[in-house]
């Protein structure tokens, strides 16, 4: 395999072309990347809004048919091939492999072809999802080989370098690089909600004056706990808050939620928004942003929620923790507790004042520690210490 070139060639291999968090990370860096020094390709599952990001930036893309996030023997071993058919054509400098599907696959791909450096980012470990034991288990000894194969993995928390802390032989295998975000530009309070109101009759026709808006950027999988926040919305209502409640994102568990929606009679307090392109443009219309995921690396969303001064009430896991001070810059409750939930959103609806001072806090927060530019340049400096 030849290197002589003058630029690296950088392979971000990705698992699923949606665009959550993830795909955030790998889409900032490739769009941030010195074109003098590295030319990238992105690899992925499916044909999502990564790719359609990704073709509007004029970066070069493969999509991997068979990339999936469910596992199965027969697809793994025809994602195996195709990525050694890949890294044969490709003939990359670098592979950065992002997702625990990709990331074992990807690295023993790679050992195999002999790629100079192999970076896997761990954006959350799956053995922290709700699942059986021995399946945790046993995803946990998959994680440690990936590790191990890998030349370097970021962490995007020192929480999720600690719960690998006790693997064994990875000792200076793992670096914390938080993910970071730049200055978007954001509608105003008026423009968001306004906009936000075009897209439903039924909201428009539920939003009284005075109606206290509270919203969540959150991927509809199993592991954000929107079944919390919903019944902790429904707590609210049944005690005559005036509230509604945004949720904007798409995902699997589309149909659970809009069935404990009717369950719980909330159609006309509880909107699933699906998809919005550059959601984080809305959050200003929020009064108050949630977040109670059950797991969380460290979360984008609540990183531009604070740039948008939004009040966070966040589950106290992962990451998390290493955004939000409790009480100073937002408000930490336990995950799976809806009566907790309830309670930190109560405290925020009756004191606009503190709402406000949350928020400036927060904003504070990320423009001083999770900033794009730091990011890019730690991850660059990932990329060339294998020269």
């Amino acid at each position: 395999m030849s290197h002589s070139r003058t630029k690296k060639k950088i392979l971000f291999i990705i698992t699923k072309s949606n665009f959550g968090g993830a795909q955030r990370y790998v889409y900032d860096i490739v769009r941030s990347l010195p074109h003098n020094e590295f030319e990238a390709t992105v690899a992925f599952g499916g044909k999502g809004a990564l790719k359609d990001k990704l073709d509007a930036a004029r970066v070069q893309t493969v999509s991997i048919e068979g990339l999936e996030r469910d596992v199965s023997f027969a697809s793994e071993c025809k994602v195996f091939f195709k990525l050694l058919r890949l890294f044969r054509d490709e003939s990359p400098d670098i592979v950065h492999l992002n997702s625990s599907k990709i990331g074992g696959i990807g690295a023993l791909v790679g050992r195999l072809m002999h790629i100079p450096h192999i970076v896997f980012t761990a954006h959350g470990w799956a053995f922290n999802e709700e699942r059986p034991w021995l399946e945790r288990k046993m995803i946990a000894f998959l994680h440690w080989c990936t590790i191990i194969l890998s030349h370097t993995t970021i962490a995007v928390s020192h929480t999720i370098k600690r719960q690998v802390g006790h693997f064994p032989f990875i000792a200076g295998k793992i670096i914390v690089i938080y993910n970071g975000i730049d200055q978007a530009g954001t509608f105003s309070r008026e423009e968001a909600r306004t906009l936000l109101l075009s897209h439903n009759k039924k909201l428009a026709e539920s939003t009284p004056k005075g109606t206290l808006w509270i919203g969540t950027v959150s991927e509809l999988h199993r592991t954000k706990g929107l079944p919390y926040a919903i019944r902790a919305v429904k707590q609210l209502v049944d005690s005559g808050y005036n509230v509604i409640f945004f949720i904007i994102s798409e995902g699997e568990e589309r149909r659970n939620l809009q069935e404990l929606i009717r369950k719980n009679a909330l159609e006309k307090r509880i909107f699933l928004f699906g998809f919005l392109d550059s959601a984080a443009q809305y959050l200003r219309a929020f009064d108050i942003f949630t977040l109670t995921s059950i797991s969380e690396a460290l979360s984008y969303t609540i990183l531009e929620a604070g740039l948008s001064e939004c009040a966070v009430v966040a589950s106290n896991v992962g990451g998390i923790p290493e955004i939000i001070v409790d009480g100073e810059s937002g408000m930490l409750v336990p995950a799976r507790d809806p009566h907790a939930i309830a309670e930190a959103l109560v405290v925020l609806i009756k004191n606009k004042k503190r709402r406000i001072l949350l928020g400036e806090s927060l904003e504070r927060t990320v423009k001083k520690k999770f900033t794009l530019e730091e990011m890019l340049s730690q991850t660059l400096l990932v990329y060339r210490s294998r020269t």
